[in-house]
């Protein structure tokens, strides 16, 4: 598709899809076209910051506003990365406060601050980023589903494979870690990794605390191959299998419904 081509049918906002990516250093956003799957996203913005807390909320409302081309009436989805996320059985959730109450048990955050995502029907992921963050993104994009970025990973990994399988997605000095048996998830997490053997190290960890033997355990990498690769060398001998799945910097992670 020509950038001519692009310019003229993305005005036709009914065709196209936005997915806005929001963390505490990073604004991104995409639009594709949900009935042409094969069709490549159009990165809008790709926009980065140092991580503070300070002043996050209008860093990115700012961000926002001087390009309005994300604020067309597109149907939209913005995911937000959030350290802070809890995930648990969609079945505690019965209304708004029961995500507040059981959130408050584990993080600080305002009551109108805790954002829930019940995408996926098992777990609910209760979460926030910046206090304001919610009531902005709701009179932003209306009517936008509101996701985290943790729970949309988890359903692409579910779908991934069988059996006993550990999924790692590294990224700026971070790891999304999940381990699944079958389609029973185990845990799901951030983690913070400054070097490939903090990844191996958390790896290590869940294998021992769900007693996970390794000849019957799959690792599944994506994101920054320098890492991947020393993290496949260190357990090449030991583990079922190693190999890869679509993350966070992926196309079907972008266009994932």
């Amino acid at each position: 598709m020509t950038e001519d081509n692009f310019t003229a049918s993305h005005t036709d906002t009914g065709l196209w899809r936005l997915t806005v990516y929001l963390s505490d250093h990073s604004l991104r956003a995409w639009l594709h076209i949900p009935a042409e799957p094969e069709r490549e996203p159009r990165q809008l913005l790709d926009l980065s910051w140092p991580r503070s807390e300070d002043g996050l909320l209008q860093r990115i409302s700012n961000s926002i506003y001087d390009h309005p081309q994300i604020l067309d009436d597109y149907s939209a989805s913005v995911v937000i990365e959030a350290p802070d996320t809890l995930l648990v059985p969609a079945s505690l959730l019965g209304e708004e406060a029961d995500a507040e109450r059981i959130y408050a048990k584990v993080f600080s955050a305002r009551e109108e601050d805790v954002m829930t995502d019940e995408i996926g029907g098992r777990e609910a992921a209760l979460f926030t980023l910046t206090p304001g963050l919610k009531g902005f993104l709701q009179r932003t994009f209306p009517g936008a589903r509101i996701e985290c970025h943790l729970n949309r990973l988890k359903r692409i990994a579910r779908s991934h494979g069988d059996g006993i399988r550990l999924f790692a997605d590294l990224r700026d000095g971070m790891a999304d870690l999940l381990a699944f048996d079958g389609q029973e998830l185990l845990s799901a997490s951030t983690q913070i990794c400054k070097e490939w053997s903090d990844v191996a190290f958390h790896i290590i960890n869940l294998m021992d605390i769900y007693e996970l033997r390794p000849e019957n355990t799959s690792l599944l990498l994506a994101g920054n191959t320098e890492v991947a690769t020393s993290i496949r060398n260190f357990f090449a001998e030991d583990l079922k299998e190693i190999g890869s799945f679509d993350g966070a910097g992926s196309l079907s992670w972008i266009t994932h419904r």
